[in-house]
């Protein structure tokens, strides 16, 4: 259901079936109107049909997810890497088995 695409409407009931329908709803915790609407779209929609499309959404997002977390998953391994990499390189440099030869301008000053 799209935003600005309801309708409203009004209708008159016999009291008591009010009553029946307002003390379903607060039992719900819901409003009149949204026990009422609920009541209609299962009628109006056949439960198979709601079944169907609920398992089809949560394949989706299964999917979803598994294929995010696979993803997470390469991202981790890649960053321990360069992590590893990264603490390596500094334990190299710190025990001067790197040195890096300086550039010509750095060799005469910058200027």
């Amino acid at each position: 259901m799209e935003a600005g695409k309801t309708k409203v409407i009004s209708l008159r009931l016999e009291r008591e079936l009010y009553k029946e329908l307002e003390k379903q709803a607060q039992k719900r915790g819901e409003s009149i109107s949204q026990y009422l609407r609920e009541i209609l779209y299962s009628y109006h929609y056949p439960t198979k049909e709601i079944l169907s499309r609920l398992e089809e959404n949560k394949y989706k997002l299964d999917y979803s997810i598994d294929n995010a977390q696979e993803y997470f998953e390469n991202l981790m391994k890649y960053s321990e890497g360069l992590n590893k990499s990264l603490e390596d390189f500094k334990r190299k440099i710190e025990g001067g088995a790197i040195q890096f030869p300086l550039k010509e301008r750095e060799v005469q000053g910058e200027r």
